[in-house]
């Protein structure tokens, strides 16, 4: 029997259509999970998503049956933008969720968009940095630290968000380490998360250029106002469960970073499609032998708990 340990999925999606775009064009819903990108139709999602979305009201369904309490909801490019569902979810279920706000870097009216949507529940901005799902594939000469970006990491600021960064894998246009680095060390007072565990896919496991590259976007996690997330890591690295994979990189991480710096969250529902939702929290509640109760609570909910102002605004 596993103990009994209060869990927040700090990394998951609702998705009320697929209405977005990447850089193979825009990307709207078909039909059983399945998706029509450009010009190809592409699964996605689970098979079980009939209409190709994802409501909230599956989402606290699946929730309940696993005994997770409370989630950060997310967006990115290719699923499209929902902050107006985002923030009806964040106030239809006051207790269990906060949400993510989205914007289009290269929007004149970005900043605006930041400051119509934010709330005590509404208080985080993410930046999809990766290639194929986010702003580099639309945008390749796109820098984080760009001057370009100075008007909205200044509302960042004014605001207090906490802002989450999806890296894309190492040597993708989005894995701008040095640019998160110039960034994260002019807004000390910002929580940075930086997701999916350096993002490391099946196919670079062996890759030492990769690896290093990836290391060096880890040891940010040192920095007092950053975290690490873990979500789809066990996907990333298409690894049956139990993934002993997974529990090793773990180990690795809580040994770099410390298990107070390592927050937990499922990426569902994409990763649905090769885990269930239970064997995604159970890489870190039961499989993880080599960590302590008190640093498996940390990674599955007082970390989330302590970066996310709106999971204390109820």
């Amino acid at each position: 029997m596993h103990e009994e340990i209060p869990i927040i999925d700090a990394h998951v999606h609702v998705i009320p259509t697929v209405r977005g775009r990447n850089r193979f064009g825009k990307v709207v819903s078909g039909r059983c999970g399945c998706v029509n990108r450009g010009a190809e139709f592409v699964p996605m999602l689970p098979t079980t998503c009939v209409d190709s979305n994802y409501p909230v009201e599956s989402l606290v369904e699946l929730m309940d049956r696993s005994g997770v309490k409370q989630a950060v909801l997310l967006q990115n490019p290719t699923l499209g933008t929902c902050n107006e569902y985002i923030g009806d979810c964040t106030q239809r279920y006051p207790d269990r969720f906060c949400g993510v706000i989205q914007i289009d870097p290269r929007d004149p009216l970005a900043t605006k968009t930041i400051r119509q949507f934010v709330s005590p529940r509404h208080h985080t901005l993410k930046m999809e940095m990766s290639f194929d799902w986010g702003w580099t594939g639309l945008y390749p000469d796109f820098r984080i630290d760009s001057a370009e970006m100075d008007g909205i990491w200044q509302t960042v600021a004014d605001e207090g968000l906490e802002v989450i960064i999806d890296p894309g894998p190492p040597g993708n246009l989005g894995y701008q380490v040095e640019g998160f680095d110039a960034l994260i060390s002019r807004m000390p007072s910002t929580r940075f998360v930086l997701a999916h565990l350096g993002y490391l896919p099946a196919d670079q496991l062996s890759d030492t250029v990769a690896l290093k590259r990836r290391q060096s976007l880890l040891e940010l996690g040192q920095r007092d106002n950053v975290w690490l997330g873990l979500s789809a890591v066990p996907t990333l690295l298409e690894e049956s469960y139990p993934c002993p994979e997974v529990a090793r990189l773990l180990r690795e991480a809580v040994g770099l970073v410390g298990a107070e710096k390592l927050i937990w969250g499922s990426d569902a529902p994409v990763t649905l499609n090769l885990h269930t939702y239970q064997q995604l929290i159970d890489t870190v509640r039961c499989d993880s032998d080599l960590l302590s109760a008190t640093q498996k609570r940390r990674i599955l909910h007082d970390n989330a708990k302590t970066v996310f102002r709106g999971l204390n605004n109820q």
